[in-house]
């Protein structure tokens, strides 16, 4: 996937913007405005009907929208009605979301040399600014989760129906989990109930699932967590949920399985983190030879990750 799912609208909600859009004055039509109610026409068209597999072409386009015959050909009678429509079609939507009273949660553009819509979060509105807030405190070199938690609880309260913020407070809270004893149980369960609030909203986000996955992996609920991996996986195999996955697999003596799940992870994306998990998960199996050939890839590529600073000055390091 070009972006990953977490930053990617459900259908719901690019539907549910896509009417938005249409019912706005910079769109809506009339008797007297027929160009307005053509390009809401063809924007409803490009949104309902893009594909992952091909890209749009002006006969379809022509045919489907415009009403050309089966035997129309643009390039033969030179009519641009179909790019010039598209051009007009994107100045019209970046005039709507130029407009300071449009905070919408969705942004829909047509990417420039074709005729395909893209989807993003609109990274201006209030939610999604709380948001950022939040990851850039959980990212940060003093990463707390009392901090970021309120911050996404108040994003949350205004966009209560975007999936990816009740994810990422489930992720937060099983990340606290980890780190606070005492507030392991009530962060768990809490993690729990937002990841599973996400799922509702988003049937196919995979990020919620693997944070469910999370949550009964750490209570030991190994059927489950199984169940829900595996779910995860068959929902989109491009998934990086290796991860949890793997540490799921080696606290339940799944070692072999645990290895060929990393290596395949560092073979297909050949990433610091991906070579990370798969040296380290080799020096858990005490397959240190390897795990050092892994990881010395991994500083090679990455030698400032903290990670690799903390092995290189610890006694685990393989090679101190």
């Amino acid at each position: 996937m070009s972006r990953s799912q977490m930053d990617t609208p459900s259908p719901q909600e690019i539907q549910e913007q896509l009417e938005r859009i249409l019912q706005s004055p910079q769109f809506k039509g009339s008797s007297t405005n027929k160009p307005k109610s053509r390009l809401g026409e063809l924007l409803r068209y490009l949104v309902e009907h893009v594909s992952q597999e091909a890209d749009f072409t002006q006969i379809q386009i022509g045919r489907d929208v415009f009403g050309k015959p089966a035997d129309w050909h643009p390039q033969t009678l030179d009519d641009t009605i179909v790019r010039t429509n598209v051009h007009n079609l994107r100045k019209e939507l970046t005039a709507y979301y130029e407009n300071e009273e449009v905070a919408d949660p969705v942004v829909i553009t047509i990417i420039q040399a074709t005729y395909r819509p893209d989807f993003s979060y609109n990274q201006n509105t209030p939610a999604l600014l709380y948001r950022a807030h939040a990851r850039a405190i959980e990212t940060g070199p003093n990463s707390r989760a009392d901090k970021s938690i309120p911050l996404l609880l108040k994003a949350i309260e205004l966009a209560p129906k975007m999936p990816r913020l009740h994810c990422d407070l489930a992720q937060v809270l099983i990340k606290n989990a980890q780190v606070v004893s005492n507030a392991r149980d009530y962060d768990l369960t809490h993690a729990l109930e937002c990841a599973e609030k996400a799922l509702s909203l988003r049937p196919d986000f995979t990020d919620a699932m693997i944070a469910i996955a999370t949550v009964y992996a750490m209570r030991s609920d190994w059927a489950s967590a199984d169940k829900i991996f595996k779910a995860a996986r068959e929902a989109d195999s491009s998934t990086d949920y290796h991860s949890s996955y793997h540490q799921h697999l080696l606290a339940t003596g799944r070692e072999q399985q645990a290895l060929e799940l990393t290596k395949r992870s560092a073979e297909k994306y050949r990433t610091a983190f991906s070579l990370l998990n798969h040296g380290n998960t080799l020096y858990y199996c005490r397959a240190f030879r390897e795990a050092i050939d892994v990881l010395m890839e991994c500083f090679q590529l990455q030698p400032d990750h903290e990670v690799c600073q903390t092995w290189k000055e610890t006694s685990t390091c393989p090679w101190n």
